[in-house]
């Protein structure tokens, strides 16, 4: 979990990746909002029922079997997500694919 400099977390993040990290070179991402429960809300210092983006971010290895998955908990009134055609250069990108998150 990062920590922001007002106290707040603007983040929850779980990850998993089988056995040692691997190098990969493309993700899937799967965007949804959800309503916080209780003990997100409580960590992100929100109320229950406040809204806040879902991530799920799949690496997959070599042989297409998942390395990684990534589950971030974003809140809608942090954060802002950028789509961008995957075409366009990774230089202006603030990651691979095309997806960005941009904290507000």
């Amino acid at each position: 979990m990062i920590r922001a400099d007002f106290g707040r977390s603007p983040m929850l993040v779980g990850s998993w990746w089988r056995g040692r990290r691997r190098p990969h070179s493309s993700y899937v991402v799967e965007l949804g909002v959800i309503a916080l429960g209780a003990e997100p809300a409580h960590a992100l210092g929100l109320t229950i029922d406040t809204l806040a983006y879902r991530l799920v971010r799949t690496r997959p290895g070599a042989a297409g079997q998942a390395v990684e998955t990534a589950d971030l908990i974003l809140p809608v009134d942090r954060w802002t997500i950028r789509l961008q055609n995957a075409s366009t250069p990774r230089r202006a990108l603030s990651g691979p694919g095309g997806a960005a998150a941009t904290r507000m």
